[in-house]
């Protein structure tokens, strides 16, 4: 705004004040006069078109007008800016950018607790051949997921530079696990090796040129990755808004599963995903992450009530989805 606009302004609002407190609403009361004022000012109307515009709108102002900032603030920024993925954009006012929804911080979490579950489930071969497998299929699709993620993250986040290769490690022996062989267990424990480098800050040798875009179909199987939302419904996510006591004690619970649900949702329903073209299925995955980013709006807000209806659209979802989907 320029200076003889800034003045347009001012000498208008000092105008509009004069014009409601005029003298005679200064009257006393009870039979005396007004007090003395002195007269209106005068201007001359030579002068005054130098500095008043016919029509403020029309001559003074450049670009659009601002924005109805009365509808209240956005929960996160949106826009075109790296890190969205083709058709993210979300429901509830999140932008289809991963950090709108995902903070570096669960990232990081979920691997570290991958990491746990997989030094539990690859220790001998006849653990890992009598069903260990398929616990580390699971494990390892999340891994592949998480490191996909980061290679497409808008902002700062750990093992971005190995992420590819990475994702591309894991995504092979998820592959390979849906069946126990010695095979696939001696795979097994190079990628539990690969995690505790990972997380004890050791680098990873990167070798190769891998694909810095994520083909979401050939990266993960829909099936593991709802299984681990099953997972955490049951141990999580119900507890967690059972009543408002236990939603005050789990948030951190809370907020990690809501955010890693936004991210499985986003990832389920890209286009080379099975029915990742299927209009009712993407529903239940829009309502799957609409469920999740109204938790995470009611941590922020500490409303117990909206927390608890955002895990209700979740198990709605889930529910009539399982059926049709997750066997896939």
């Amino acid at each position: 705004m320029n200076c003889r606009l800034a003045f347009s302004f001012a000498l208008s609002a000092s105008l509009l004040a004069a014009s409601v407190f005029a003298p005679d609403a200064f009257a006393q009361r009870g039979g005396r006069g007004a007090q003395p004022r002195a007269p209106k000012p005068t201007f001359n109307q030579r002068e005054v078109s130098r500095i008043f515009f016919d029509d403020v709108f029309a001559q003074g102002l450049d670009g659009e007008r601002p924005a109805n900032l009365s509808a209240g603030p956005m929960i996160a920024a949106g826009g075109p800016a790296g890190g969205a993925i083709a058709g993210a954009e979300s429901p509830g006012g999140y932008s289809g950018e991963w950090k709108s929804f995902l903070p570096a911080s669960v990232i990081e979490d979920e691997l570290k607790a991958i990491k746990l579950k997989v030094d539990q489930e690859v220790t001998i071969p006849t653990k890992w051949n009598g069903g260990g497998y398929q616990e580390g299929r699971r494990h390892f699709s999340v891994a592949a997921a998480m490191f996909g993620i980061i290679t497409e993250y808008d902002g700062e986040v750990r093992w971005k530079k190995e992420a590819a290769y990475l994702r591309d490690l894991f995504a092979r022996s998820a592959a390979n696990s849906k069946v126990g062989t010695p095979q696939s267990y001696n795979e097994a424990k190079i990628r539990k090796q690969d995690l505790t480098d990972l997380v004890g800050g050791s680098t990873i040798a990167v070798t190769g040129n891998p694909e810095p875009k994520t083909d979401w179909g050939a990266t993960v199987d829909r099936a593991p990755l709802m299984q681990r939302i099953d997972i955490g419904q049951q141990e999580k996510l119900n507890a967690a808004v059972a009543n408002e006591a236990a939603f005050k004690a789990n948030k951190e619970d809370l907020l990690h599963e809501a955010a890693m649900f936004a991210a499985l949702a986003q990832i389920l329903k890209q286009e080379t995903m099975p029915d990742g073209t299927d209009e009712s299925y993407v529903e239940y995955c829009d309502e799957l992450l609409t469920g999740a980013t109204t938790i995470l709006d009611a941590i922020k807000l500490d409303n117990y009530d909206q927390a608890s209806k955002g895990a209700s659209m979740i198990n709605s979802s889930c529910t009539n989805c399982h059926d049709l989907y997750r066997n896939n």
